[in-house]
């Protein structure tokens, strides 16, 4: 035999191997159609080999049968795959990216961006009203409240363009890419203008304070930028305390 008969019985025998070791059935029926693969590959080129024609053609024909197969259950896994990722990367409450999308994609997304000296805003969000909707509704209201938020801040995003993430408790991100940091003030319009849009007869009306910081101009990197505007956030918060504008739904 040659090397290649010997490479694919050495194959065959690992996915053997390890489709008898897994306890996924997918993963069991993908390793007996890899290792039948590669038999089939071998069966071949030995039934030609000893001119057995037909059968030569037989076999290789169920070997492309089989890749087909093999297609259908990895596209299979990876829709699971994408389902799962879904649930571990969305806030349930809000329907928002959650923390660990931040950390795990976006954040490696942003630095390739910032690598080219692309610029691009964060917007930091707080709901200034949560404790007290808490405190005097109950938290159920508060977390009606909270999904109130998401839906907003999602109705306010530009599709394939904008990131929103919900941060903490009561606290939200916006990523968006921009050209020049001026940008960031028409983003807050619209996004003050969605949050004043809310039927005012709801039980519940959602008031935000909103601070940003923009790459390069205002911070280095995303740790930097959301640091900045948490800080410019607390500072416009203050200044609602003090003026009085700051409802408790």
């Amino acid at each position: 035999m040659d090397w290649g008969s010997y490479i694919n019985i050495v194959l065959a025998s690992i996915f053997l191997l390890v489709g008898l070791l897994s306890k996924n059935s997918i993963f069991r029926k993908l390793s007996a159609l890899y290792s039948f693969y590669f038999l089939s590959l071998l069966a071949t080129d030995r039934l030609f080999a000893v001119n057995i024609h037909i059968a030569g053609y037989v076999v290789s024909t169920m070997s492309y049968i089989v890749l087909i197969l093999i297609y259908f259950y990895n596209y299979k896994l990876i829709r699971i795959q994408r389902k799962f990722l879904r649930k571990e990367y969305i806030d349930p409450l809000t329907g928002l990216y959650n923390r660990h999308f931040l950390q795990e994609i976006a954040k490696p997304e942003l630095r390739a961006t910032e690598e080219l000296s692309r610029g691009y805003v964060v917007f930091f969000m707080d709901v200034d009203n949560l404790k007290d909707i808490n405190d005097t509704k109950g938290h159920y209201m508060g977390d009606m409240l909270l999904s109130i938020v998401g839906e907003t801040i999602r109705k306010t995003l530009r599709k394939g363009l904008d990131i929103a993430i919900r941060y903490g408790g009561d606290e939200f991100l916006l990523i968006a890419p921009i050209k020049v940091c001026s940008e960031a003030l028409t983003i807050v319009h619209r996004l003050e203008a969605s949050f004043d849009s809310i039927d005012g007869a709801q039980e519940i009306k959602p008031s935000v304070s909103i601070g940003f910081a923009c790459f390069p101009e205002d911070g280095k990197d995303l740790d930097e930028l959301i640091r900045i505007a948490d800080q410019r956030m607390y500072s416009i918060k203050r200044k609602k305390k003090t003026s009085g504008d700051f409802h408790k739904g």
